[in-house]
């Protein structure tokens, strides 16, 4: 329950200060460290579809959050 408190806090307080559409994809992590968290706290089991869920969510944020350097030289997007 504390790793969700804490994730949230650290979610609200980037969604008032950075790109919401940005930001909002790293919501996904969340399954992900309560996961982990028991795995560190509880000595639960890591399984390898946990790891591959883990990378593609990883995947999938970067994606997200990644720019096109010729997108950015045309002057399309906002820079924070």
């Amino acid at each position: 329950m504390g790793d969700d408190c804490l994730s949230n806090a650290i979610w609200f307080y980037l969604l008032q200060t950075r790109n919401p559409e940005r930001t909002s994809a790293f919501l996904f992590l969340a399954p992900f460290f309560g996961t982990l968290s028991g795995w560190v706290l509880l000595e639960e089991t890591l399984s390898m579809s946990f790891i591959l869920g883990g990378t593609l969510i990883s995947l999938g944020i970067l994606f997200v959050n990644w720019r096109s350097k010729r997108v950015l030289n045309r002057g399309l997007v906002d820079l924070p």
